[in-house]
């Protein structure tokens, strides 16, 4: 008897030293290909249910009624749109969309079935091994750009000229139109190097530069170990310019706002908030100045305003800025048709083609398909108000959790997934959703701080 009982504890000590490496290793996702990402998935969720069958009985109900609460609340976005699918045309392509979705509730079950193997520790190691993934990216991308300096600021080709359009000579070129096309090559070279889209690349810069600097621990480094993360911050944040991704600079303004400004911790100073904003405001100016690709992303934005891509053929109308507000009219328009269930997430994509085809007509939405661009408007063009409700309830949840601990890594964490919701699909994408699912779950069951 004696002999089975430490047997069920040492397979209980094992499954949870397993449950940690490969939580661990699923934290190093920025580097790590899809299918490892699948892989390591679906081995947490086996541990996790073996700690779940293997686990002494429930002592505490509240607490254990809490923490179901807390994973209906963390998977109810992904349940909405489950329940869409009834009443989606397109079943085949619904089903597609919530698979690659599918960490959204995967994640929830894993982290709630094992949340006793979930602590502290695992929490900064976690933390620790995602910031070493997104620097690793990010010299991978540095110095194969160096190595290919050549071909990323060459004079444009005659393909290149011909895929976007342009019949004029090269020399009659204005320079802002030759650097636009620049900047599409060099973002297009990342993407094809790396298979990551700089969007999501800015969304882990930015949250890996608040994990620096949010982190309680780091007055007590040595000097040494200080001037080491100031480097590694100005490296991030530098290369968050070069690859132009304003929604990124956007959120990071934005929560450095919120995190200190509106969630003020005792220990800091109002000297030190107004000294770090100067540094920041100095910082943005000065790369506004010398980096060309961050230039022309603004002056991009400013330049055409709030209208939408022209219906002729000339590449000079289209820009990420405007094709986006041709985005938001046809998601606007289909949500007036539905407004109350959705179109079902199967026929989202479907509805959105036919408004860019015959109400806008801009060549440039037949090149691929363009999503809403918004978490917010996906789930009203999905699943409705209802959908909209849930998944702002959702975000509501966390963000008041995030206060009520004090845990100021988790709301930094949200205010960025929020700013991010409002101009990207985050959640249709293995960047994204990967990305919101395990650290959100992480969060929310850190024993540390219980659930509320």
């Amino acid at each position: 008897m004696k002999f089975k009982v430490l047997h069920k504890y040492f397979f209980l000590f094992e499954s949870h030293a397993a449950f940690r490496a490969i939580a661990l290793l699923i934290s190093s996702f920025p580097i790590l290909p899809y299918g490892v990402r699948s892989v390591c998935t679906m081995s947490l969720l086996f541990v996790s249910i073996l700690i779940a069958i293997k686990k002494p009985g429930i002592k505490n109900v509240n607490t254990s009624n809490l923490h179901l609460k807390a994973l209906a609340i963390l998977s109810a976005p992904f349940v909405i749109l489950i329940v869409s699918l009834f009443y989606s045309n397109n079943l085949n392509e619904g089903i597609n969309s919530l698979t690659h979705m599918l960490s959204l509730l995967a994640f929830p079950i894993i982290l709630f079935l094992a949340r006793d193997s979930i602590d502290n520790k695992l929490v900064k190691d976690s933390c620790v091994i995602f910031i070493t993934s997104v620097i690793l990216l990010v010299l991978y991308q540095l110095f194969t750009c160096i190595s290919n300096y050549t071909y990323l600021t060459a004079n444009l080709s005659q393909s290149e000229l011909i895929l976007n359009n342009i019949k004029e000579p090269f020399k009659t070129l204005d320079i802002d139109i030759i650097n636009k096309i620049k900047i599409r090559r060099f973002r297009t070279f990342l993407i094809d190097k790396t298979d990551t889209h700089p969007t999501y690349l800015g969304m882990w810069i930015v949250f890996s530069f608040f994990i620096l600097f949010k982190t309680d621990s780091l007055v007590k480094y040595k000097p040494t170990t200080r001037l080491i993360y100031l480097f590694v911050s100005a490296l991030l944040l530098t290369w968050l310019f070069m690859i132009a991704s304003r929604i990124s600079l956007i959120a990071f303004i934005i929560t450095f706002v919120f995190s200190n400004f509106l969630y003020v911790e005792k220990k800091t100073s109002p000297k030190k908030l107004v000294f770090s904003s100067g540094l920041i405001v100095l910082f943005v100016a000065t790369c506004y100045v010398s980096i060309p690709s961050f230039k022309n992303r603004v002056h991009e934005f400013s330049s055409f305003g709030l209208n939408m891509p022209t219906k002729g053929a000339d590449i000079y109308n289209f820009n990420s800025s405007n094709v986006r507000f041709g985005v938001y009219y046809c998601s606007y328009k289909r949500i007036l048709e539905a407004p109350f269930l959705g179109t079902g997430i199967g026929d989202v994509q479907e509805e959105l083609n036919h408004c860019y085809s015959n109400e806008v007509s801009a060549i440039v939405y037949t090149w691929r398909d363009h999503n809403s661009h918004n978490q917010f408007l996906f789930f009203t063009l999905s699943a409705g108000l209802f959908g909209l409700l849930v998944f702002i309830f959702t975000l509501f949840y966390q963000v008041r959790k995030a206060l009520k601990d004090r845990n100021n890594i988790y709301l930094c964490f949200l205010i960025i997934i929020i700013c991010f919701s409002l101009t990207e699909n985050i959640l249709v994408r293995s960047d994204g959703v990967v990305f919101y699912a395990f650290f959100s779950s992480l969060f929310m069951f850190n024993s540390k701080y219980g659930i509320s």
